[in-house]
């Protein structure tokens, strides 16, 4: 910023009046970079614009800020064209690749999707169906919207699980029928899809008959934090934003975790008795009482059995729980503050072994 013309005089001048506490120099450089991003953009990256929002003619707070993505939609088909390097579509092999999942909440009926990089399509059920004077749902011609992508993922369903409203407009998708849906960021249903990951896991090994392993370990990298220790509380706008977006997009998965440990639990329990009440003479009724109705119904609004709530459980023996900052974890493993260092710095301080156990840990 001292290369802007004027700048530090008019930041000295205005210091000078200022009564509350002045940002120290390297959070104003961070606010006035990040301010600089949304306003002009990033180049070879995303261009932005300014424009009236005209729709209650307010000139003081009505402008939309928005964000293009196509100079990086450029830049992959460059990649791609002049050295080969091809990453969309993505559509990996279940038997030797890793899996993507991305997650988007529909803007119109608030349901949340997941693309998924082992299928070729994505389903959900729409959820907020009016309803009628009498308190029931009204019926629909299409209950689920489906969205196939039989090449694979493409970066349209890639921006859908990133599109912020304060940068982006709506990412748009057609399902099978033509009829275009409305996505944002998945942020906004679960920042950490903890539980989408769960059902995925399980859904897939299920259609393909097999027995659902368990999940030896679950890595969650927050990038919000919870705590701001170092930060001094201030009534400013900057962190009242900034805090805000941090509690709104913070990991919030602890009551998952607690929820899936007390059904494996319960799962457990009923494993025990249930062949003790079958030695003991009530094979017919267990049996019976199984093949009854359950009170929890399936995602799309169909009855299940109480038999189904046992079939394809698993654990998941470990969450770790990473946030990005410059410290170590219990084995010594340095975790570095991305936000700071890049690969190219690690690898010319000779940090080439903690970046392949980082990877090997990730």
């Amino acid at each position: 910023m001292d290369n802007i013309q004027g700048f530090s005089e008019w930041w000295q001048y205005w210091s000078n009046l200022a009564t509350g506490e002045i940002a120290a120099s390297e959070a104003a450089r961070r606010y006035y970079s990040s301010l600089q991003f949304w306003l002009f953009g990033i180049p070879g990256i995303f261009s932005s614009s300014t424009k009236f929002d005209e729709r209650f003619l307010n000139p003081l707070y009505n402008f939309l800020q928005r964000g293009d993505w196509s100079a990086l939609g450029n830049m992959l088909e460059n990649y791609n064209h002049l050295r080969g390097f091809k990453l969309f579509p993505i559509k990996t092999d279940p038997k030797k690749d890793p899996r993507l999942l991305t997650t988007a909440i529909d803007v119109k009926t608030g349901d949340g999707v997941i693309f998924d990089s082992y299928s070729n399509e994505s389903c959900y059920p729409i959820t907020s169906n009016p309803s009628n004077t009498n308190g029931k749902k009204m019926k629909e011609n299409n209950q689920e919207i489906k969205i196939r992508y039989p090449d694979g993922l493409t970066k349209e369903h890639v921006m859908a699980g990133a599109a912020i409203p304060a940068n982006l407009n709506f990412a748009v998708l057609e399902d099978i029928d033509s009829a275009p849906h409305m996505y944002w960021d998945g942020a906004f249903a679960s920042n950490t899809p903890l539980r989408g990951l769960i059902q995925s896991h399980r859904d897939w090994y299920l259609n393909q008959g097999n027995l659902v392993p368990d999940l030896a370990e679950v890595y969650i990298i927050g990038h919000w934090p919870r705590a701001v220790r170092d930060l001094p509380v201030t009534p400013d706008n900057n962190f009242v934003w900034s805090r805000m977006w941090d509690l709104l997009f913070d990991d919030k998965t602890s009551y998952v975790e607690k929820t899936a440990e007390m059904v494996t639990d319960y799962l457990d329990i009923i494993e025990k008795l249930r062949p003790l009440a079958e030695e003991n003479g009530h094979k017919d009724e267990v049996h019976k009482f199984l093949a009854e109705p359950a009170l929890s119904k399936h995602r799309d609004g169909s009855l299940r059995k109480r038999q189904e709530l046992l079939k394809g459980r698993f654990k998941v023996d470990e969450i770790k729980r990473i946030e990005m900052g410059s410290f170590q974890d219990a084995s010594g493993l340095k975790i570095f503050d991305f936000s700071k260092t890049t690969i190219r710095e690690l690898i010319a301080q000779g940090e080439e072994d903690a970046l392949a156990q980082l990877a090997s840990k990730i």
